[in-house]
């Protein structure tokens, strides 16, 4: 705990109880103001606010679907080495857009000096990491992966988790036929041409996948769902002295939600209704930082980004094919952003504005 964070390693945190692995999400549910209402890993509310209200990034990307099993775990992978910082208050003026709090997440920059694997099995998922020196001192490379076995063999802890997502449905059950799965993927390249310059490219995939059937009053129905939330980023950072330097960063995400139900009235004919949202948010930022002095601190910088968000609502059977609704929106903004910290002793000053 700083003056206005809070770090978190989750290579050094323990599984909670009750609980099949690590979990970033859920520990943040420790710290006094943060809440789950409907108890789930990732719908923080933090102070009262709700939990769209929290910016969640990854390397910089902003992570629209943060969950996998309906936000019972959380979608970022615990055995990664990366470090969680985490503010409430006195939020730098270069972070915008959300209310309540700021869930940064970073994995690690370093270059690793030999090559470290690492593999792991709970009773949902296995997991496995790899770090490894390309170029040495230069060049890493760092992949990881992370697949539910649900689909082929439903456990009692899935099961436990699924009654009480799908409880009062018709989802119940799960087996070879009628699975739900999820997978997630990282990789990072770190690149460090000399001591004064490095660069960083990250990207992540999440999804999630829903297939079930059943049979009432000799008509079958089939729902498919699949949820995917997809991330890319750029970093390049300068250091031009030991007072000045500069951070460029581009970054991408891609949250797709697809849904669709199927009635099977009779051999020949179906029902479908079919619905689909799209958000893509990709942007550029640039970013100096000047040390005055020990004490003295000032960043400044410039951010352009571009939201693309649309849905559909399509009703269709084997004649015809309605749109019920579909809308698309688009937006472009310019931020512009100045801070100053000081520090005297143990007290810490901050001061920031932000245009948009």
């Amino acid at each position: 705990k700083s003056s206005n964070q809070i770090q978190l390693f989750p290579e050094k945190i323990e599984a909670l109880p009750g609980v099949t692995d690590t979990d970033i999400l859920l520990s943040l549910q420790q710290l006094p103001g943060v809440k789950s209402p409907n108890e789930t890993a990732s719908g923080l509310y933090v102070r009262g606010g709700s939990f769209d209200q929290n910016l969640i990034l990854w390397d910089g990307i902003r992570m629209y679907h943060p969950g996998h099993l309906y936000g019972m775990i959380s979608a970022f992978n615990p055995n990664i080495s990366q470090t969680v910082d985490y503010q409430n208050k006195a939020t730098d003026a270069r972070y915008g857009e959300r209310l309540s709090s700021l869930i940064s997440i970073h994995s690690s920059d370093e270059i690793p000096t030999k090559t470290k694997v690492s593999a792991g099995l709970n009773a949902l998922n296995a997991d496995v990491y790899l770090q490894t020196p390309i170029v040495k001192n230069k060049l890493g490379l760092q992949l990881a992966g992370r697949k539910s076995f649900t689909q082929w063999w439903p456990s009692p802890t899935f099961n436990a988790l699924a009654n009480k997502v799908f409880q009062n449905t018709r989802f119940k059950d799960f087996d070879e036929q009628n699975k739900f799965g999820f997978e997630d993927f990282t990789t990072k390249l770190n690149y460090k041409p000399n001591a004064k310059t490095d660069f960083s490219a990250t990207a992540i995939w999440i999804d999630n996948q829903l297939d079930f059937s059943t049979l009432e009053n000799l008509t079958t129905q089939n729902q498919k769902m699949n949820i995917t939330n997809q991330g890319y980023s750029f970093v390049w950072n300068q250091r031009y002295s030991d007072r000045f330097s500069q951070r460029v960063l581009l970054h991408y995400s891609g949250y797709v939600f697809n849904y669709r139900k199927t009635k099977y009235p009779t051999e020949t004919t179906f029902e479908q209704f079919v619905k689909r949202n799209r958000v893509t948010d990709s942007g550029a930022e640039i970013s100096w930082k000047y040390k005055a002095s020990d004490d003295l601190q000032f960043e400044a910088g410039y951010q352009l980004s571009g939201y693309d968000i649309s849905h559909s609502f399509n009703s269709l059977n084997q004649d015809i094919n309605i749109q019920l609704d579909q809308k698309q929106g688009f937006n472009r903004t310019h931020n512009l952003y100045l801070s100053a910290k000081y520090e005297f002793k143990k007290w810490l000053f901050q001061t920031g504005l932000r245009y948009s």
